[in-house]
């Protein structure tokens, strides 16, 4: 009896250990990537190039030498990167909207004189470009690419003529949206917060005489989430409903929802032609930066990984005349590395 106890003793404390280390050393649920689009160029040689990061690794697109490269959006579906840019010969000419996979160029798009696309989105095998029509001698409109076929989102002729422009577009559960604003019939300079969901327009609240703007969009869940400006002032929306940011001069260019939490990011008037970058947690800010010479913080997007909030722009750079491109995490500033002589704006982030 005495040893079958000895036996079991040791089975148990092995059992014991075998599940203490199966538990430390269990596969923890991987982080999601972080993936960053930036812009470099040069004052000195007019150049303009691309990288997207994918967390820390660079990759560049296009060849600088031979073209000027604009990055505009970025999407990521799956494991494939996609990436939406203007491109110009160096020598000048006639524009392309270029759309990359992966760092290879996929499609090229020749543009006529005034078409402009900078949101991309991809949903299964089609893909959408949206942008703006600008015609000699008229006002801008909105269309949309989807697939080689070109389709007007608002009207810029006759008594309904209005101008519009989109910022960002995304698909989601079959729906395409796209943000931005348009003017009110007849009103020019009244500039209404709007949102396209499948090419109907939604106008968001605003104030009388409105000059607003939605910067980006987002779905969660049944609830449809707006980032912009109104009257000059930062803003978000949830379902049409506006929510201050503070009265602040300044503007919202990024937007996430992490369960019950809406975290927002933009710029904010400090001082005289003075604008910091700031996070916003349901509405509470967390200032990203404090410059007191003139200049911009510019932020162009936010995202949330757990408890990691990150957030895309740039700094000013008194050096070269001109940005350094920047990303906070949860506060912390890290530059993203540029060709030594460029400037730089991180411009579009996805986290997934």
């Amino acid at each position: 009896m005495k040893r079958i106890h000895v036996n079991l003793i040791i089975s148990t404390i092995t059992a014991l250990l075998l599940s203490a280390c199966s538990s430390k050393n269990e596969v923890q649920p991987a982080l999601k990537k972080r993936y960053i689009l930036s812009n470099e160029y040069n004052s000195t040689n007019n150049n303009a190039s691309i990288k997207y990061f994918v967390n820390d690794v660079p990759a560049t697109l296009g060849d600088a030498s031979t073209s000027k490269i604009y990055g505009e959006d970025l999407e990521v579906v799956g494991t494939d990167v996609y990436v939406l840019a203007s491109k110009q010969p160096i020598s000048g000419g006639a524009y392309a909207a270029v759309i990359y996979k992966n760092g290879v160029e996929l499609q090229t798009v020749p543009l006529a004189s005034g078409i402009y696309y900078n949101c991309l989105a991809v949903s299964g095998n089609d893909i959408y470009m949206v942008g703006t029509d600008f015609p000699s001698g008229g006002v801008p409109k909105i269309i949309q690419w989807k697939n080689g076929t070109v389709t007007s989102i608002t009207t810029n002729t006759g008594a309904s003529a209005t101008e519009a422009r989109p910022y960002d577009l995304i698909i989601e559960g079959g729906n395409v949206y796209i943000a931005g604003f348009e003017t009110a019939t007849g009103s020019p300079y009244n500039r209404l917060p709007k949102y396209w969901k499948n090419g109907v327009a939604v106008t968001l609240s605003s104030g009388a005489g409105s000059y607003s703007a939605v910067h980006r969009i987002l779905v969660s869940g049944n609830d449809i989430f707006c980032a912009g400006d109104s009257e000059g002032k930062p803003v978000y929306w949830k379902n049409g409903a506006i929510n201050s940011l503070g009265t602040s001069n300044g503007w919202c260019y990024g937007i996430a929802v992490s369960g019950a939490d809406v975290y927002t990011a933009g710029a904010v008037s400090t001082g005289s032609n003075i604008y910091n970058a700031v996070s916003w947690k349901n509405g509470i800010p967390t200032m990203l930066s404090n410059i007191t010479a003139q200049g911009t913080v510019s932020v162009y997007g936010i995202g949330v990984d757990g408890n990691d909030v990150y957030v895309i722009g740039s700094v000013p750079d008194p050096a070269n005349n001109g940005a350094k491109s920047v990303f906070w995490k949860n506060g912390i500033l890290t530059e993203l590395p540029t060709v030594t002589g460029n400037n730089g704006y991180a411009y579009r982030l996805v986290i997934k």
